[in-house]
């Protein structure tokens, strides 16, 4: 039995392995954005700092990089992430049901509330 990828033609084997790459391209800058912005701030961090912190505070051994990466750096950082995300769906959501790609909020009226 044959995969799937193997019974596709060449352009497509290449169209699936080059989105494949952006996708993990954009999922490593994704991790790499979040890590500096753990380490930036009015303490700023090495990034030995950070993942040492992000250790400690996972493990509960604690200390100040812990508290500092662990308990109010990360929860911000999670939850820009997230509300990105958020935002990018609703988007997304808005684009599909009008079924035009250039969709701005205030075509349904959510600007104005």
């Amino acid at each position: 039995m044959s995969s799937v990828a193997g019974s596709l033609p060449g352009i497509a084997r290449r169209t699936i392995a080059w989105r494949a790459l952006v996708w993990c391209a954009l999922a490593a800058t994704l991790v790499l954005a979040m890590l500096l912005a753990l380490a930036v701030g009015r303490v700023d961090l090495g990034p030995g700092d950070v993942l040492r912190g992000l250790w400690t505070w996972a493990t509960g051994t604690g200390g100040e990089a812990a508290v500092l990466v662990g308990d109010i750096r990360l929860p911000r950082v999670l939850m820009a992430a997230l509300c990105g995300a958020a935002l990018a769906a609703a988007g997304t959501a808005l684009q599909g049901l009008t079924r035009n790609p250039l969709v701005s909020p205030d075509l349904i009226g959510a600007s104005s509330g």
